[in-house]
C-alpha cells in the first residue's frame, strides 16, 4: 500500500505540505537511499558472481531480490526527486505516444519489482525451513538448478499480476499539463475499483505472506533450539553449525522484516487516521506519516548491509571490492611496496631460529610468497 493513499484530514493538509515537500530534506534522503541501494545491491551481485562458495540456492534468490531492488530504486527515487520540483503530483515530463508507453511501462516494472521481492522472501523462507528441518534429504545441486527455475517463475508470475497497470495507468492532460495517473474507467467504476484493488493487495500480498513468514521462521527458530545432533559430531562442530544456521535464519528474518513491517505500519496508520483523526494531534499525525513515508523506501537501501552484517563472506567481499577501488584511486607510493616485505624471526619444531622474509598478499589477489632461511 502506497503512503500516498493515506487519508489526512483537512486541518492537517497545510502542515503536511510544509513538512513533506521540504525539497532540501527529501532530496537529501532520496539521494542517500538511491546511492546506498545502487552501491549495496551492485556489490551483492558482484560478490555472488565472483565467489563460488556463495553459489547456493539462498544466495541465488538474494541476487534475484537485489536485481528487483535495483529496478525499484532506479524507477522510484528519480520519480520522487522529480516530483519535488514540479507544480503538482504525478506530473509527467513529456507528451506523445511514447510518453503513454513510458507511463504504463514504468509503473508496470515498479509493481513487478515489488512483487518479485515479496515472493522471493516467501520462497527463501521455505527453502530455509527444508534445509534446517531435513538436511540429509536435501540434494543441494538439484536445489540450485530448481532455484533458477523458481527465479524465472517469480518474474513471470509478478508480471502477470502487475499487468493490470498496463490498463489502469493513463497519460492524460489536466489544465494543459501532462499527468500519469491510475484510472479504472470506463470498464469499472474508478473509486470502487481502487478500493477493491487496495483490499486485495493488502490481503494477498501483505497479510497472508506476513503471517506465513511469522509462522515459518518461528518454527525454524524453535526447531534449532530443540535440535539434537548425532553423537559423532563434536561440541565445536555442533556449536559452529548451530551458529551458522542461526545467522542465516536471522539474516533472512531481518530482511523480511525490513520489507513487510513498514507496509504493515502504513496500513495500520491509515486505519487509525480514518477512524480516529479527530482525536489525534495534527503535528503527531504529520510527523508519523513523514516517518512512514521514509520507511517505505528503506528495504532496497538496507538489505545489502543486512547480508553483510550476518554473513562473513559478504563482509569479505565488500572489503575486497572497496579496498580494491580505494587502492586504485590512491597514488603509487614506493614506501607501501617496501612495507609489504617483512623480516621476522620464527622457530622451527626443533627450536632453531630462522629468518623469514614475507611478502604480503597484494590487493589484486596475488598469492603470498614466503622465503625462509635457517639461521
Amino acid at each position: 500500500m502506497a503512503i500516498d493513499n493515506i487519508t489526512t484530514n483537512q486541518s492537517c493538509e497545510n502542515v503536511l505540505l510544509d513538512l513533506v515537500t521540504s525539497r532540501i530534506t527529501n532530496t537529501a534522503i532520496f539521494s542517500i537511499l538511491l546511492f546506498s541501494s545502487l552501491v549495496g545491491n551492485s556489490l551483492v551481485l558482484i560478490i555472488v558472481f565472483r565467489k563460488p562458495e556463495l553459489h547456493s540456492s539462498i544466495n541465488y534468490i538474494i541476487s534475484n531480490m537485489s536485481i528487483a531492488d535495483l529496478l525499484f530504486s532506479l524507477i522510484t527515487f528519480p520519480l520522487r526527486i522529480r516530483e519535488l520540483y514540479l507544480d503538482y503530483h504525478y506530473q509527467w515530463p513529456m507528451w506523445g505516444a511514447f510518453s503513454s508507453v513510458l507511463c504504463k511501462s514504468v509503473y508496470f516494472l515498479l509493481e513487478t519489482s515489488i512483487l518479485v521481492v515479496a515472493l522471493s522472501l516467501v520462497i527463501v523462507s521455505i527453502q530455509r525451513y527444508i534445509a534446517v528441518k531435513y538436511p540429509l534429504k536435501v540434494n543441494f545441486s538439484q536445489i540450485k538448478l530448481q532455484s533458477v527455475n523458481v527465479i524465472i517463475a517469480t518474474w513471470i508470475f509478478s508480471m502477470l499480476v502487475s499487468s493490470y497497470t498496463l490498463y489502469t495507468q493513463r497519460h492524460i492532460a489536466v489544465n494543459r499539463k501532462s499527468k500519469c495517473i491510475a484510472n479504472w474507467s470506463p470498464a469499472f467504476d474508478d473509486s470502487q475499483a481502487k478500493k477493491i484493488e487496495e483490499i486485495i493487495t493488502i490481503i494477498l500480498f501483505l497479510i497472508i505472506p506476513s503471517l506465513f513468514l511469522i509462522y515459518i521462521y518461528s518454527a525454524i527458530i524453535v526447531f534449532l533450539r530443540k535440535k539434537k545432533h548425532p553423537g559423532r559430531i563434536t561440541t565445536h562442530q555442533k556449536l559452529r553449525k548451530e551458529r551458522n544456521n542461526r545467522r542465516v535464519t536471522y539474516m533472512l528474518l531481518m530482511d523480511a522484516a525490513a520489507f513487510f513491517v513498514p507496509s504493515f505500519a502504513v496500513t495500520l496508520f491509515s486505519v487509525i487516521n480514518v477512524n480516529f483523526s479527530h482525536k489525534l494531534n495534527c503535528g503527531a499525525i504529520n510527523l508519523l506519516k513523514y516517518v512512514l513515508f521514509c520507511l517505505t523506501f528503506v528495504h532496497p537501501a538496507c538489505s545489502p548491509y543486512i547480508y553483510c552484517a550476518f554473513n562473513s563472506e559478504y563482509r569479505k567481499g565488500f572489503k575486497e571490492i572497496l579496498c580494491c577501488v580505494c587502492f586504485k584511486l590512491r597514488p603509487f607510493d614506493k614506501s607501501r611496496k617496501e612495507a609489504s616485505h617483512r623480516n621476522f624471526i620464527t622457530f622451527n619444531h626443533s627450536g632453531r631460529p630462522r629468518l623469514s622474509t614475507f611478502k604480503s598478499r597484494n590487493i589484486s589477489g596475488d598469492t603470498n610468497i614466503v622465503f625462509t632461511t635457517t639461521v
